[in-house]
């Protein structure tokens, strides 16, 4: 099977993204550990404000901030999963740069 040049460099390019999954996955979980860890810290801080002081601004303030906190934890939350599910990379790609590879191998 002879590949043309479009289609080695698409090839060339799922490798990479690939290489690339796996090289950074600790440091993307890393980074959504502490923004699930940050978002608790500010949820807990906001509850403390009001339990401390429960004026009108500290109300409005826990009303205006605590949506966007919680969706950064739903945002982080979705993103661990996102890397746990795909730790060893896309399993779709790895099954296709391998055929291609057995491929390549058979026609040498």
């Amino acid at each position: 099977m002879q590949l043309s040049d479009t289609e080695n460099k698409m090839v060339a390019r799922l490798r990479k993204e690939q290489q690339l999954i796996i090289r950074l996955r600790w440091v993307r979980l890393l980074v959504a550990i502490v923004g699930l860890a940050a978002c608790v810290y500010c949820e807990f801080t906001l509850i403390e404000v009001v339990r401390s002081d429960p004026d009108q601004f500290s109300l409005f303030l826990v009303a205006l901030i605590s949506p966007f906190i919680c969706l950064i934890f739903l945002g982080d939350t979705f993103a661990i999963v996102y890397i746990l599910r795909y730790w060893n990379g896309k399993p779709e790609t790895r099954l296709l740069l391998r055929v291609i590879d057995d491929f390549e191998k058979h026609d040498a």
